[in-house]
């Protein structure tokens, strides 16, 4: 399970969205397995967000993309219960999963 916690609060002058892609294919590149495994993207920072209208744009551009945007401020505890319950779900979930073969490196046969 990875956890992508992006910056919603528009401090750093980068857009999430873009944060994402760029995280995406840096782990696609360095190991497509761990690409593989099951994210859960979360909008930190939302209690610097002017308007709670831009969240859920944000919410709605994530969507378009197949993505679900979970939303947390670490300042104020508001969403964290949220986001702990759906880390602990998609723990359960994925062990539940049956497990997928190992297969050995092709140089080592």
């Amino acid at each position: 399970l990875l956890v992508h916690l992006l910056d919603a609060g528009g401090l750093s002058g980068r857009s999430p969205l873009d944060d994402y892609a760029v995280i995406n294919r840096e782990l696609e590149r360095y190991d497509p397995d761990l690409a593989s495994k099951t994210q859960l993207v979360v909008a930190n920072k939302i209690d610097l967000i002017a308007e709670r209208d831009d969240l859920e744009t944000l919410r709605g551009a994530f969507a378009e993309r197949g993505v679900d945007l979970l939303s947390m401020s670490a300042a104020t505890g508001e969403g964290v219960r949220e986001v702990i319950a759906a880390i602990a779900a998609a723990l359960r979930a994925a062990r539940a999963a049956p497990a997928r073969p190992v297969e050995p490196p092709a140089d080592e046969w």
